[in-house]
């Protein structure tokens, strides 16, 4: 469930990709499509999120950190005869291997702000944990139609994620399982350490 990158090279000073073509669009796309009060939409949205955790499970093995999951990363590929996309995580741009610094020169932490962890708005070590919870900010947005913290500033996003717990999902859609409302709530955990220990789980 990651794009597959056939080739590298440069040419005239830029370094270039050859990449699989992904040609459905985004979860993005799927999110401002999509009627989230059907069931079978709901079912499909978390099975993209579990797809994409797949894939994350898969980098995290490997040492590396996505750093900036989000639905605009989840791209889908059209299902055979017509069934449900495939999700393949694509711009691995600002990974980094597991316990490098998460920080520009400038001090700056990386990522987008609405889907950014804890420690990665502290300026934290990261490790997979981190990705596992911009899951869980992708998994409340698949299941209330909403996020979990609607932000207009990269400070407001570090004020709420750090301080602020995410409301119930079920208080915003009551017919949700109380499962994944469990799930949902212990992916944005404060803390790595309250969060899942690994994304395939």
């Amino acid at each position: 469930h990651i794009v597959e990158v056939y080739d590298f090279d440069e040419f005239n000073g830029m370094a270039y990709l050859v990449m699989e073509l992904v040609t459905g669009g985004s979860m993005r796309g799927w999110l401002r499509s999509a009627n989230k009060n059907a069931p079978e939409m709901l079912a499909q949205g978390i099975e993209m999120v579990r797809q994409g955790a797949d894939a994350l499970a898969y980098a995290h093995a490997m040492g590396m950190v996505h750093r900036d999951i989000k639905p605009d990363n989840l791209l889908l590929q059209p299902g055979l005869m017509g069934g449900p996309p495939i999700v393949k995580v694509a711009d691995f741009g600002l990974a980094r291997m597991a316990g490098s610094s998460n920080l520009t020169a400038t001090g700056m932490a990386i990522g987008t702000p609405a889907y950014m962890s804890p420690e990665q708005c502290q300026g934290r070590d990261l490790d997979g944990r981190s990705d596992i919870y911009a899951l869980g900010v992708m998994l409340y947005e698949v299941a209330t139609g909403t996020l979990p913290f609607v932000v207009k500033t990269v400070s407001e996003a570090v004020f709420k994620h750090v301080y602020v717990p995410a409301p119930s999902p079920r208080q915003i859609r009551p017919d949700l399982p109380e499962i994944l409302e469990t799930i949902i709530l212990r992916c944005l955990a404060k803390t790595a350490e309250e969060r899942f220990t690994a994304a395939d789980l």
